[in-house]
């Protein structure tokens, strides 16, 4: 499910974020209000959550060993997102019959918490389609002065991340981003700054010893006005043939990184 960034006031969420978030407030506040009206409590609820979190995030790090063993704490990095949904749903799911049956209460907050899914999901905005590498004429510039259009990079896969020296998501995953671009020899990172000038961009990489290979400089921001970004970082996984075939919006993780840059070359 492709759900675009929410923006509320000066913040941007993720959308599937979002999603799960109002689906758990709806799922506690049902949980809470049955308890009060049958004199029981809601404990049952907030123990399958944390269970159905924890079995989420371990299912997610199971399935990407090499980017976990290589980096073992970044298990713990959960704000960067990396869960199973469906792993987590039914761990809570079967947790919570385990513990008390599936009794009225529990039924009618699994139909709350249905009809709270579906309902986001229809009314939260979906991902717009984005312009074609091939169709966007906004020029850009490397560190050394070089200029190239968008359309250039056509012909091998891209990932491209728009990124910002004041944004504290980006400055943490532009180290990573630049360990995976070194590595990487099937697709290309390209790292699109958003209107900033050239000495501000060049002084933040030689302070923090980030190589500038891939470092492309839109001072104008008309890239980013082009492909609709919301927030930084956002990040656009693109196919050899210059279209758009995900998007993946806040701070990424190694394993989030790989996973769907395998999918592109696949």
């Amino acid at each position: 499910m492709d759900l675009a960034p929410v923006v509320l006031g000066p913040l941007a969420i993720r959308g599937d974020r979002f999603l799960v978030a109002v689906v758990v407030v709806v799922a506690a506040v049902a949980a809470e209000v049955l308890a009060r009206r049958r004199g029981g409590n809601s404990d049952w609820f907030w123990n399958a959550l944390i269970v159905g979190l924890i079995t989420a995030r371990v299912v997610w790090v199971v399935s990407h060993p090499g980017v976990y063993l290589q980096s073992p704490l970044s298990v713990l990095y959960v704000w960067q997102g990396g869960f199973v949904g469906w792993a987590g749903a039914l761990a809570a799911a079967l947790f919570a019959v385990a513990r008390g049956g599936f009794d009225r209460t529990r039924q009618t907050v699994a139909v709350v918490a249905v009809v709270a899914f579906a309902a986001s999901a229809v009314l939260l905005p979906a991902e717009p389609n984005r312009i074609a590498l091939s169709d966007l004429t906004v020029e850009l510039e490397s560190l050394d002065g070089d200029r190239a259009f968008p359309a250039d990079w056509e012909g091998r896969p891209q990932v491209v991340n728009m990124w910002a020296t004041w944004c504290g998501p980006c400055r943490r995953e532009l180290p990573m981003l630049t360990d995976v671009a070194r590595e990487s020899d099937m697709v290309d990172v390209r790292l699109v700054n958003l209107a900033e000038d050239r000495a501000t961009v060049t002084s933040y990489l030689r302070a923090e010893g980030i190589a500038g290979d891939d470092v492309w400089l839109d001072p104008q921001g008309r890239f980013g006005a082009a492909w609709q970004v919301v927030g930084m970082p956002t990040t656009f996984f693109v196919d050899a043939g210059g279209d758009v075939v995900s998007v993946l919006f806040g701070e990424l993780s190694r394993s989030a990184l790989v996973t769907e840059m395998d999918r592109l070359v696949e």
